[in-house]
């Protein structure tokens, strides 16, 4: 290996050395060296680059500011505070205008029982209902689950219209105020992620056209099958929305309300 090979890497490894102080060790050194990437890129970070690995070409002053703009950088990333979530919870939920269900199987037989007692799954739903029903709410808009491919038909959106008539008779909320989301008619994959996320923020676009704001919707998370799509779709709707929770011990509803501090 020549001397100059030898020089040049040794130069390498000390800016990289160098580097990863200035950004405060391990866990920032790929973002430092990024930076040079992006640099780079450009095309005058490459000749000062070389400049700096062979200071014997060229005084190493001349990189001063460069080295300066750095630190700068890598100090403002150090000490910008993180941004975390609160959760502040309420029960009773406070009233709201609009609740979102996630439409569950009722049992098998179960489809027209309207004692609440007796009911199977769809006791939740009742229990939803029957909180909002005396407080202005206006509509339940229903997202059931779509036929898992390669089964026999099994999607909840096939026991829409039974949901609908049992609600109306247990809880003597009107038929017509209990909604299929007009995006998703044969419902959507529940253990899909993002096709849950993009019908959620479908429905929440759909209602502020209707000219409802986040604080008259409450989006109730009991009612789906496959719980992890369900709350990966509530992780990508932000902050300011409602999210309500029934026990399935005593049967009471709980509201979460998401906002953001700065963690310093």
């Amino acid at each position: 290996m020549s001397r100059r090979f030898s020089n040049r890497k040794a130069a390498l490894f000390g800016s990289v050395q160098a580097l990863r102080s200035a950004f405060g060790g391990a866990a920032t050194t790929g973002l430092a060296l990024v930076m040079v990437l992006v640099f780079a890129s450009i095309g005058w970070f490459s000749d000062a680059l070389s400049e700096l690995l062979f200071p014997e070409n060229q005084p190493l002053w001349r990189m001063l500011p460069l080295l300066v703009l750095l630190l700068i950088i890598g100090k403002l990333i150090s000490s910008t505070p993180m941004i975390i979530p609160e959760i502040i919870q309420h029960s009773p939920p406070s009233a709201t205008k609009v609740l979102i269900w996630f439409l569950s199987p009722p049992g098998k037989g179960m489809e027209s029982v309207i004692n609440p007692e007796k009911m199977r799954s769809w006791r939740m739903s009742h229990e939803a209902i029957m909180a909002h029903k005396d407080q202005n709410l206006e509509k339940v808009v229903v997202l059931a689950s779509s036929d898992a491919s390669g089964k026999k038909p099994d999607g909840t959106w096939r026991y829409f219209d039974s949901f609908k008539e049992t609600m109306s008779q247990s809880t003597g909320i009107s038929v017509d105020k209990i909604l299929m989301t007009k995006q998703n008619p044969t419902g959507v994959d529940f253990e899909n992620a993002k096709h849950l996320f993009d019908a959620l923020d479908g429905i929440y676009l759909e209602l502020k056209n209707e000219g409802y704001k986040d604080a008259d919707i409450i989006l109730d998370v009991t009612g789906g099958q496959k719980m992890p799509g369900v709350l990966g779709g509530i992780i990508g709707l932000g902050e300011g929305k409602r999210i309500q929770y029934i026990s399935t011990r005593d049967y009471k509803v709980h509201e979460y309300n998401i906002t953001y501090k700065a963690n310093s």
